[in-house]
């Protein structure tokens, strides 16, 4: 198990809760994970956009439409 950046280890002692040990930041994608349900109208859109048909832009198509475009920031020298 040791190296493994995702591994979730439980502890079990006798008469004692098990204890779970993972990594900081698999800890917090549960907790940002835990916010974002917990918040109804932000899962209403996102079950919103799930079940939305419509076709979008291909993500390639819009990476070609930004390199086209000219940047409109000025050195920031």
């Amino acid at each position: 198990m040791v190296g493994k950046t995702d591994s979730v280890i439980t502890i079990k002692h006798e008469h004692l809760p098990p204890v779970v040990l993972l990594t900081q930041s698999r800890f917090e994608g549960l907790q940002e994970t835990v916010e974002i349900m917990s918040d109804p109208e932000l899962m209403a859109d996102i079950r919103e956009a799930m079940e939305d048909k419509t076709p979008g832009i291909p993500f390639e198509d819009v990476l070609k439409k930004l390199e086209r475009k000219p940047s409109k920031r000025k050195s920031q020298l």
